[in-house]
């Protein structure tokens, strides 16, 4: 019963804190003065709430820019084309030059990203596709707390006789 809370709390629950540090690369663009390279929590983005980062460096060498204020908007699929922003992003130390933010994608398709980096009171702007798939099914997690069911089951069968026959001793 504890591994299983504490699968699914590794899975569900801590995947909704920071993912700096633990997200996948899926494009790397060139604009303007910058290497931008985004990143998000899961390898293929889906419905519901998505945690990316903006990874931003200097083209010239490579440098982190660690400076910049970055705001990203998104428009949903069409018909419906939902826009979504402006988000302003955030960042965690030590890495300055990745700015994180968290969004709501509640329509399956291409979404299109807007973000709009300012440094030095210069703005650049910068335009990505994501495609959004539906929500599956976790089959990791089901076979987890399924397999959780027969070491429940054998400790409770385990721990039985034991309590029986603590009980069953007579006090003098």
């Amino acid at each position: 019963m504890i591994l299983s809370l504490v699968t699914f709390y590794l899975h569900n629950i801590a995947s909704l804190a920071e993912a700096n540090g633990r997200t996948i690369p899926i494009l790397e663009l060139i604009h303007g003065p910058y290497v931008v390279e985004v990143r998000v929590s899961q390898a293929t983005p889906r419905v519901g709430n998505l945690h990316a980062t903006i990874v931003l460096r200097t083209l010239q060498d490579r440098q982190p820019v660690n400076n910049a204020s970055v705001k990203v908007s998104a428009v949903g699929p069409t018909p419906e084309s939902l826009p979504l922003g402006p988000i302003e992003t955030y960042t965690i130390p030590p890495n300055y030059n990745w700015y994180d933010f968290s969004i709501g994608l509640h329509q399956v398709g291409q979404w299109e990203f807007i973000a709009d980096i300012t440094e030095n009171e210069m703005v650049t702007r910068v335009e990505f596709p994501m495609q959004v798939q539906h929500v599956g099914i976790d089959w990791g997690l089901i076979m987890v707390l399924a397999s959780a069911i027969p070491l429940m089951i054998a400790v409770g069968w385990y721990l039985r006789p034991s309590r029986r026959s603590g009980t069953s001793k007579p006090v003098d």
